[in-house]
């Protein structure tokens, strides 16, 4: 297998970036003191970053370290780079971190050349630390380790945690994740005073430094999102203002409710609610971000996977008496309960019987799933990881095409 290095991208918080599945757009400008920072610094990671092979160093590990050294080298998603906030428009790239990228690399490649003895104790170091094969403490790993985080950042940056839950339709949310994998529509509310603006947003980066990526996969280009409390009510406001603006009839309304159980991947059509209510708001980025994003929090509070829940009786009340809660659509749910992926179904034949393959598949497999979180991914298990059915259709349907009109 050729391991090959990230093409890496960098995104600020200024850019608005929606990713699902292979699938991914972005939104927004980037000012040019920003660009030419992001430039400046990029430099030093031309070598990672070429696509060309990394040589490895002569390293041969012991066979009671080979899995807990790769565990403990690779610290960041996909080996990739880690933020240092200057300030609110400039990041720099920790040489430490470049290093650390390397050392990971390089320890992956040795995974090629480790010894029957090698591979046996790999896999045993992966199932202990990650629960795998069994998608259930996968699962309740990956929950705990997101709990564990936040809560850990609550109390070095003094903020209070009001919510914490994602899509009940996500890998994760279906227990059929497998180790390192993202969450989709992860969501965590916060509170705090005496704070700047974008504090919630540089909580993310802090976040995804603190988060165990060996478990919980949190993605540069799409980080699980921390909102304040007062993002949250300026957006019930926005949307209470829009909804009053349109005027639906009964009849609009009466369609609007039969749309959360549409089992299509038509997502235009099923989140025509939130988009006829988006062309009432302000044409800007930030706005409809906003919007956007607290329609994605009201949906999970009305049926997502809720991890924690603080809010009080009060705004509890108000989420529900928000026409986002009784029309909002942009998850789809409802109607997409009942329809899983392809590869969640492959991944469940996979892990069923994986303690009845010989060591050497078992490794194999293993060995995968480890490469799968350096973006590194094995042609023979490529229905693991892909958003295509059994005709090499995208199964994520026109969701780009919504988030689009939701937008713009």
């Amino acid at each position: 297998m050729k391991i090959l290095k990230n093409n890496f991208t960098l995104y600020p918080n200024k850019i608005f970036t929606v990713s699902f599945g292979n699938n991914r757009k972005t939104y927004g400008n980037v000012s040019e003191p920003v660009k030419d920072t992001f430039q400046r610094n990029n430099i030093v990671l031309k070598e990672i970053r070429s696509g060309e092979f990394i040589e490895a160093k002569p390293y041969e590990p012991q066979e009671e370290y080979c899995a807990e050294d790769f565990f403990n080298k690779l610290k960041y998603e996909n080996a990739q780079c880690k933020y240092i906030k200057k300030n609110i428009t400039d990041y720099k790239i920790s040489q430490e971190v470049i290093d650390e990228n390397k050392e990971a690399q390089q320890f992956a490649r040795q995974l090629e050349k480790l010894t029957l003895p090698q591979q046996k104790e790999t896999v045993r170091m992966y199932s202990q630390q990650t629960g795998f094969p069994n998608l259930q403490k996968v699962r309740t790993n990956m929950e705990k380790e997101v709990v564990r985080a936040l809560h850990k950042l609550a109390d070095k940056e003094n903020f209070q945690i009001k919510f914490i839950g994602y899509d009940k339709n996500c890998s994760l949310g279906r227990t059929l994740a497998l180790p390192g994998s993202d969450i989709d529509a992860l969501y965590m509310i916060i509170d705090y005073k005496d704070k700047p603006d974008w504090f919630s947003g540089a909580m993310r980066w802090k976040f995804k430094d603190l988060v165990n990526q060996r478990l919980v996969n949190t993605p540069a280009g799409h980080l699980p999102e921390i909102l304040s409390m007062s993002f949250l009510n300026d957006g019930l406001n926005l949307a209470s203002n829009a909804f009053d603006a349109n005027n639906f009839s009964q009849t609009e309304l009466e369609k609007f409710r039969e749309n959360l159980t549409d089992s299509s991947n038509d997502f235009v059509k099923s989140a025509e609610f939130n988009i006829r209510l988006a062309k009432k708001l302000p044409d800007d980025t930030l706005t409809r971000d906003k919007f956007y994003k607290t329609a994605m929090l009201v949906e999970l509070i009305r049926e997502g996977i809720i991890l924690e829940n603080n809010f009080s009786e009060d705004f509890i009340n108000k989420v529900k008496d928000s026409p986002l809660y009784k029309y909002s659509n942009i998850m789809k749910m409802q109607g997409l309960s009942n329809k899983p992926k392809r590869k969640y179904i492959d991944r469940l034949k996979l892990t069923q019987n994986f303690n009845e393959l010989d060591e050497q598949e078992q490794f194999e497999i293993v060995k995968s799933l480890i490469y799968a979180s350096l973006n590194i991914f094995d042609t023979k298990y490529q229905n693991l990881f892909n958003n295509n059915n059994s005709q090499g259709q995208d199964e994520m349907g026109n969701i780009l095409d919504m988030y689009d009109m939701l937008m713009h």
